[in-house]
This record gives structure tokens, C-alpha cells and sequence, in this order.
């Protein structure tokens, strides 16, 4: 009777075990509740591998079906999910660390995709200083971006990332200001007495004639 009461407490807790995926955030959890479930008093060996098997997706299920004994089972999967781990790691870093600013994209959009970057190494256990973040923030801006990149690197003491930040809205202010400036120059000199009007080529009835007294006249 305590057997039989045994089997049907382990079944109700396998749904408390988050089943097994393929995700790497699921593996802790897994393997603390698999643990637990499977080092319960009186639970039989022979139940074991189908234990494991029940918490597995269907695809894992099909994968592992002839993978024994439960220890055998259960070490390959671990195994396989850190080598899956590795190899994310890998990916993750080279995407964080090649990662190139677009100068025709706001920076806000830079510091987001750096951000992001860095909180999906958090995902493999793999947090980065804020040191490192403002290293890939200034090593990857454009070129055109130059003037900022020296006055970030050259500074007589090290930035927080936060006066990074600092220093790259207030680099894009400036910038947007000049192109404002120019803008404005442009249209104050197009639209001055004086200025020069362009008239396309046979943008005239025929018979009209030039004047060549009229000036400011350009033919486009």
C-alpha cells in the first residue's frame, strides 16, 4: 500500500517539473525537480528511465527512448544541453563583440542593440562589466564618429558608462544642431531678394525669347 501511494505521489509531482524543452533556461530547474523526484523514498529503478522520459518534450522523448540506464539517461542530456550551452556562449560573445554602429540609425538605437547583447550573455551566465559595454559602444562606432571616439579614449581618466552615454547623445545633438544650422543657411540663401531661381528647360512657351538683361537665371 505505501508503494502504490509512493508511485501516485511521484506522477502528481512530475507536473511540477517544467518539462525539458530543448531551452537552456529550463535545465536548472529541471534537473533540481527531476532530482527531487527521483530521490524519493521507495521509488522504484525500473520506473526511473520513464520517469525522466515523461518530463521531456515529445521531440527529446523520441530522441532519448533507448538511452539506459537512468543515470546513462540522465547524463547525456545534461551533457548535451551544456555543450549546446558552450556553443551559445560562443555565438552570443562573437555577436556582442563584432556588433558595428550605423551612423544613418539614431544612437539610441546603438546603445539598445549593445544592451541587448549584453543581456543575452546574462542568459549563459556570462555577465559582462560595465566596462566592457562602454568598450564595445566606443569600439564599435562609424568612423564618421571619429571625433567622439577620441575624446572618449584619449580622456585623462577612464568614463563610467554612463559619461560614455553621456557623450554620445550629446555627440548626436551636436550633429543634428549643425545639420539645423546648415538647413536654415540654405534656405535663408534660396530664399533671400537676390537669390538665384532655377527654371527648367522648356518650361517656356514657344515664340518667348531670352532676356539678356534678366539676370538670376539659371537653366537647369
Amino acid at each position: 500500500m505505501s508503494n502504490f501511494c509512493q508511485v501516485q505521489n511521484v506522477s502528481s509531482i512530475l507536473s511540477l517539473i517544467a518539462t525539458l524543452d530543448g531551452t537552456k533556461a529550463v535545465l536548472p530547474q529541471w534537473c533540481n525537480r527531476l532530482e527531487g523526484v527521483l530521490g524519493m523514498q521507495n521509488t522504484r529503478p525500473g520506473h526511473t528511465c520513464h520517469t525522466i522520459w515523461l518530463t521531456l518534450s515529445d521531440p527529446l522523448s523520441q530522441r532519448y527512448h533507448k538511452v539506459k540506464p537512468a543515470s546513462c539517461l540522465f547524463s547525456t542530456i545534461v551533457n548535451a544541453y551544456e555543450k549546446n550551452t558552450r556553443a551559445c556562449c560562443m555565438c552570443l560573445h562573437k555577436a556582442f563583440w563584432t556588433a558595428c554602429h550605423d551612423p544613418n540609425e539614431p544612437i539610441a538605437l546603438w546603445i539598445s542593440h549593445v544592451r541587448v547583447a549584453a543581456d543575452d550573455l546574462l542568459t549563459v551566465k556570462e555577465p559582462l562589466t560595465n566596462c566592457q559595454i562602454a568598450d564595445r559602444l566606443v569600439g564599435g562606432l562609424d568612423s564618421s564618429w571619429s571625433n567622439v571616439w577620441d575624446a572618449i579614449v584619449y580622456t585623462a581618466t577612464e568614463m563610467s558608462l554612463d559619461d560614455v552615454l553621456g557623450a554620445m547623445e550629446a555627440h548626436e545633438v551636436s550633429l543634428n544642431g549643425n545639420k539645423a544650422t546648415n538647413l536654415a543657411s540654405a534656405s535663408f540663401a534660396y530664399n533671400k531678394p537676390g537669390a538665384a531661381t532655377a527654371v527648367k528647360l522648356g518650361d517656356y512657351e514657344s515664340g518667348s525669347y531670352d532676356d539678356n538683361n534678366k539676370v538670376n537665371v539659371i537653366y537647369k
